[in-house]
């Protein structure tokens, strides 16, 4: 029970920090600028050049913060994964389920909400595992030293 009650009280920072970040997402433009994907990027040809150059190891970027699988991994873990996983993790709480019982029948039931958690879970972590793995590969030392500094990174 206590790692139960460890985990409830870490989720709210959690939920709470995310909320802000989308604000200042919102806010200050980073979404739509940087985030967003546009029309052309969908192209097959586009999304093949992306996969090929990742393959490659070429990290490059072409007039814009982020390649389009970039945008699309971030898109992902900020907007479906992270939320989901608040979704899920409300519907699974037992104090939770008597205040908005229509949380879990969106997810047909408390177990299932459960399975969806755990499986957002481990889609998260895989996302942290292949985010560390590109950033190794694309130059560590030169990615901190622009993150420090307000370089290209």
């Amino acid at each position: 029970a206590a790692a139960r009650d460890w985990h409830v009280l870490l989720a709210w920072p959690f939920a709470i920090g995310l909320l802000f970040a989308w604000a200042a997402m919102m806010l200050n433009g980073h979404f739509r600028r940087d985030i967003m994907t546009s029309t052309a990027e969908w192209r097959p040809a586009a999304i093949w050049h992306d996969i090929v150059q990742h393959l490659r190891l070429d990290f490059t970027h072409h007039g814009s913060k982020y390649n389009f699988l970039q945008k699309l991994a971030y898109g992902a873990v900020l907007g479906i994964l992270l939320p989901l996983m608040i979704a899920t993790g409300m519907a699974i709480s037992p104090g939770m389920d008597s205040a908005w019982p229509w949380l879990s029948e969106m997810f047909a039931g408390r177990q299932s909400a459960r399975s969806i958690h755990f499986l957002t879970a481990w889609a998260i972590f895989a996302f942290f595992v292949i985010h560390i793995a590109l950033v190794l590969l694309s130059g560590p030392v030169r990615q901190i030293r622009d993150m420090i500094c307000g370089g290209e990174a």
